[in-house]
C-alpha cells in the first residue's frame, strides 16, 4: 500500500489447516487484491509465508508470481507486477502557469509559414519554435484543436535552449503514425555521440530501428556512458493517438506509454544532459539530418521535475 505498508493474515493457533493433508502434498494458495487510491500504482513487493515460527516460502519476483491465475492483464516491470488500469483516460491539456512546465507546445497555431516564433510556447519561459521545411498543423489532434503534421522529409521544429542539468526532468508527446523509420519526437542530440543530450526516440531501441518502440536515450558527456530505457510495447506506429512520456526520477530513467510504465533503467549518480549549444528539436533526431519524424505530433511539453 501507500507508504510501504505491510498487510498481515495469520492462521489461529492450533489451526488444523494443513494437518490433515499429507506432508508430500501440502500446498499453500493465496490471492491478492489489489487496488489504487489515486495516488499510487499498487504492486506487491513480497509474499512470505511462515509457518510453525520458521520461514518456509518467500515470493518476490516475477518467475515466483507468475505461476498465479490472474483476473485480467498483468503487465512486468522488472520484477514488479502491476495491475494496469484498463480505462482509457481522456488526454488532459497541461498548465502552462505551472513554473515547473519549462516548454509547453499545444502546437495549435491555424498553420505555420517559418517565422520565428510562430510555433507558441505557453509556458512562462517563453520557448518559442520556428517550423523548417514542410511542418505545418493539422485539424488531426489529440488535445486542444491543432496538431504539428511532418512528412519524414526535413520537417521539424527548432527550438531554445532549454537547461535541464543533473535533475529530475520529463519529455512528453502524444503521436501518430505509420511509419518504421527510426526516428525522434524530441531530441537535443550533437555530435559527436558522446556529447551531452537527452532524446525521445521512436522506432528504435537507442542503438537499432525496432518499429513502433518508444524510448528515452540521455547522456551526460563521457564516451561509453548514456542510458537508454525502452518501451516493453512495440507496434506503436498503428496509425493511432499515443501518448510517450520519458522521465528521469532520482537514480532511474523511466519510459511510459498511456500512461502505463513501460520500463526503467538504473542510472545511480548520473551527471547532467546539458548541452549549452543544442536546443531540442521537434520532430528531427537533433543534428541527425536521416532520422526525421513522419506522422502527427501534439502537445509536446518539457518539465524540470518528474
Amino acid at each position: 500500500g501507500p507508504g510501504g505498508a505491510s498487510t498481515f493474515f495469520t492462521a489461529s493457533g492450533g489451526s488444523s489447516l494443513l494437518g490433515a493433508v499429507p506432508p508430500g502434498d501440502r500446498y499453500v494458495q493465496y490471492r491478492a487484491f489489489l487496488a489504487g487510491d489515486g495516488n499510487a500504482t499498487p504492486a506487491l513487493d513480497k509474499v512470505i509465508l511462515t509457518y510453525s515460527g520458521s520461514q518456509t516460502l518467500v515470493d518476490q519476483v516475477r518467475q515466483d508470481f507468475n505461476q498465479g491465475v490472474f483476473d485480467t492483464k498483468v503487465n512486468w516491470v522488472g520484477d514488479e507486477m502491476l495491475m494496469p488500469d484498463l480505462s482509457q483516460a481522456a488526454p488532459v491539456s497541461i498548465d502552462g502557469a505551472d513554473s515547473t512546465v519549462f516548454a509547453l507546445w499545444h502546437l495549435d497555431e491555424l498553420s505555420w509559414s517559418g517565422i520565428p516564433d510562430e510555433v507558441v510556447d505557453s509556458s512562462v519561459y517563453g520557448n518559442h519554435g520556428r517550423a523548417t521545411g514542410n511542418a505545418n498543423t493539422s485539424p488531426q489532434a489529440a488535445v486542444g484543436t491543432r496538431s504539428g503534421s511532418f512528412d519524414g522529409s526535413g520537417d521539424y521544429v527548432t527550438t531554445r535552449i532549454i537547461p535541464l542539468g543533473a535533475d529530475d526532468f520529463t519529455l512528453s508527446a502524444w503521436i501518430k503514425t505509420s511509419a518504421t523509420n527510426r526516428t525522434a519526437v524530441i531530441s537535443c542530440y550533437d555530435s559527436p555521440a558522446d556529447a551531452r543530450y537527452y532524446t525521445l526516440e521512436f522506432n528504435g531501441d537507442g542503438a537499432i530501428p525496432v518499429a513502433g518502440q518508444a524510448s528515452l536515450i540521455i547522456s551526460h558527456g563521457i564516451a561509453g556512458q548514456r542510458k537508454v530505457v525502452s518501451s516493453l510495447k512495440t507496434r506503436l506506429n498503428d496509425n493511432h493517438w499515443h501518448q510517450i512520456l520519458g522521465l528521469r526520477k532520482g537514480p532511474y530513467i523511466y519510459i511510459y506509454v498511456d500512461g502505463e510504465r513501460q520500463g526503467l533503467t538504473r542510472i545511480d549518480a548520473y551527471g547532467s544532459v546539458h548541452n549549452p549549444s543544442a536546443a531540442p528539436l521537434i520532430g528531427r533526431y537533433g543534428s541527425d539530418l536521416t532520422k526525421d519524424f513522419n506522422g502527427m505530433i501534439d502537445e509536446v511539453a518539457i518539465f524540470n521535475r518528474a
